[in-house]
């Protein structure tokens, strides 16, 4: 499979070869409801109705607005989310990550990574 990349307002997303696709976003990006619809809607055209795993990368402080939590927490119910692995790099973004997945507690596998070698390996199993 050749890789594919979509470019949003406020994230980059790439379904690689190995099938899994990955979210990364500049840092001190916050997503609106209008630019995490446009995020769904690039995931689905990669993932083309296919369950796809999808590894985030949570670099920086993001103080995401409650309507854009509960939307990409809902996600798997409308589109088709196998799991999530977000991967952390600080313990800042730690903390908020585990905050994420308690809080919003989405409907599709979530883990928590420091390791993207790590999270490639737990998300290979939803392929």
């Amino acid at each position: 499979m050749k890789e594919k990349r979509i470019t949003t307002k406020t994230a980059v997303l790439t379904l690689t070869e190995d099938g899994i696709v990955r979210v990364s976003s500049p840092p001190d990006v916050v997503d609106t409801l209008a630019t995490a619809q446009e995020n769904a809607r690039a995931f689905e055209k990669l993932c083309r109705g296919k369950k796809c795993p999808v590894l985030i990368y949570i670099t920086a402080t993001r103080g995401e607005p409650q309507e854009v939590r509960r939307f990409y927490s809902d996600l798997s119910l409308t589109i088709p989310v196998a799991a999530s692995a977000l991967v952390v790099s600080t313990p800042v973004s730690k903390v908020i990550g585990s905050f994420y997945i308690g809080i919003n507690r989405p409907h599709h596998p979530i883990k928590l990574f420091t390791s993207e070698t790590e999270a490639v390996e737990w998300l290979k199993q939803y392929l």
